[in-house]
């Protein structure tokens, strides 16, 4: 049985997850709809070349807000690396006046604790059972705790989005 997660809303948000391959994104316009998503995948890996394809991402959506992982949770796990590259996002769309929201893994599993998922995994599956347009994308459970599949950052990116439409409805 599917669980209608809640109503649409109407911000157009880009939710970006930058992870250790570069990251993942979803341009959504209500919680249940997605415009346009993808994984970028950068290697070697670099801040200046993820930034450079993250200005892009906004330039050509040109979101009414950019959400993000606010890192400083218990339960992040971001390498110095990511947290830079968070920071250059943040100060970039705090110079160009676009709204950023920011949430933690905690605020992310509260969310998602409605449907009883706890892991990135069911939160994954929760997402792919309610937007048909991701259900192709969905993936095998990793085998190995910790360990990224590629749709992993697109994923957790909707989730983003998901939580800031619920947490501001």
């Amino acid at each position: 049985m599917n669980v209608k997660l809640f109503e649409d809303r109407h911000e157009r948000v880009l939710g970006i997850y930058p992870n250790s391959y570069g990251f993942g994104y979803a341009l959504m316009q209500g919680a249940l709809t997605v415009i346009d998503k993808g994984v970028i995948r950068i290697q070697p890996i670099d801040n200046t070349e993820v930034l450079t394809k993250v200005k892009a991402l906004i330039k050509k959506y040109e979101p009414e807000r950019v959400i993000l992982e606010d890192f400083n949770g218990n339960r992040s796990h971001k390498c110095a690396r990511v947290k830079q590259l968070i920071r250059s996002i943040c100060a970039y769309l705090k110079a160009h006046k676009i709204e950023v929201s920011q949430f933690s893994r905690e605020q992310i599993r509260m969310v998602f604790d409605i449907w009883n998922a706890k892991s990135r995994y069911e939160i994954a599956e929760v997402i792919a059972r309610n937007i048909p347009k991701l259900k192709m994308l969905f993936f095998d459970k990793p085998k190995y705790p910790r360990s990224e599949t590629y749709y992993f950052g697109l994923f957790d990116a909707v989730s983003l989005c998901i939580v800031f439409y619920y947490l501001n409805d």
